[in-house]
């Protein structure tokens, strides 16, 4: 770490900005989507709704959306950068984490998706991370600066793949 450096106060700064852009719903709140219920979680909010697991430790996602009738969970990750740092490398931990998940929780199927900073991450030098994460299972969702502090992303491109997943579980 360098001496004299904010180290990760520019993330909470710049990324709490990025997430509560892009958050659409309210924590423990129920919301149907394309007919769909999905019960709307944040960070340790998951976890209190899942069964025990052995391990110490639980995951904290930015986001997730839980149908309890296909036992089908969506978890979503916020990644934005706007200076070189520690957050370009968090984005290789998206097959890791889905893989814990699938094991801490195995009566559930999980899907990952990032919606990470379009102006960072949509350029040439992270062309084969993108590409090992969407091979990996991992969904890419672009979120767009459309003004100083603001972002948004396209929500029926989210809604749209989020029903195909729980109808092919079904």
């Amino acid at each position: 770490m360098r001496t004299g450096g904010t180290g990760g106060a520019n993330t909470n700064r710049t990324g709490l900005i990025f997430e509560n852009c892009l958050r659409r719903h309210e924590k423990g709140e129920t919301y149907i989507i394309n007919d769909i219920t999905f019960l709307y979680l944040e960070k340790g909010g998951l976890a209190r709704e899942l069964p025990n697991h052995e391990y110490k430790r639980n995951l904290q996602p930015d986001a997730a959306y839980k149908n309890e009738e296909t036992k089908t969970i969506f978890i979503f990750e916020y990644k934005n950068q706007t200076v070189p740092g520690s957050t370009d490398e968090k984005i290789q931990t998206g097959p890791f984490k889905l893989k814990k998940y699938e094991k801490r929780y195995p009566g559930y199927t999980f899907y990952f998706a990032y919606i990470l900073s379009e102006s960072w991450y949509n350029v040439p030098r992270y062309k084969d991370d993108i590409e090992i994460l969407e091979e990996s299972g991992i969904k890419i969702f672009w979120g767009k600066k459309i003004g100083r502090m603001e972002y948004e992303t396209d929500f029926h491109l989210i809604d749209s793949w989020m029903t195909r997943q729980v109808l092919q579980s079904s």
